[in-house]
């Protein structure tokens, strides 16, 4: 399903709580899920069309801001019109807000200098496969 003409279309928040099997303890998965309303026995009833992205609540850093406003930039441009685009983008950011621009130039030092203090063992320069 492809940009669906204009409907009403909404964000839904799904939380799902997980196990621990990533991370070392229970955390919760928030999912915004785009949805649309259609009538269903004269009754308006919302119809998913696609998770637009999701993130862990205990962890919504910058690293995790910035997954999930590129995996909804992706998906909204395959499923959202321009015009409903920034009605959209405006419920999305109530609940995960945009990055800034200090937000992304401080991530990028900081990452910058983590990498520089990298120095790979010989396995880790040899690369993930050993010779057969």
């Amino acid at each position: 399903m492809l940009k669906t003409p204009h409907k009403a279309m909404f964000i839904r928040w799904q939380t799902h709580k997980s196990g621990g099997r990533q991370y070392s303890r229970e955390t919760t998965r928030i999912r915004a899920i785009l949805a649309k309303s259609v009538r269903v026995d004269g009754k308006s009833r919302p119809q998913y069309v696609a998770v637009i992205g999701s993130f862990v609540a205990e962890r919504l850093d910058v690293e995790a801001r910035r997954d999930f406003w590129k995996a909804a930039d992706e998906r909204l441009s395959v499923y959202v019109h321009d015009d409903d685009r920034r009605k959209i983008e405006a419920a999305l950011a109530r609940r995960v807000p945009l990055l800034t621009t200090e937000e992304v130039e401080a991530h990028d030092r900081q990452r910058k200098q983590r990498d520089q203090g990298f120095k790979p063992t010989a396995s880790a320069a040899a690369g993930p496969y050993l010779d057969d």
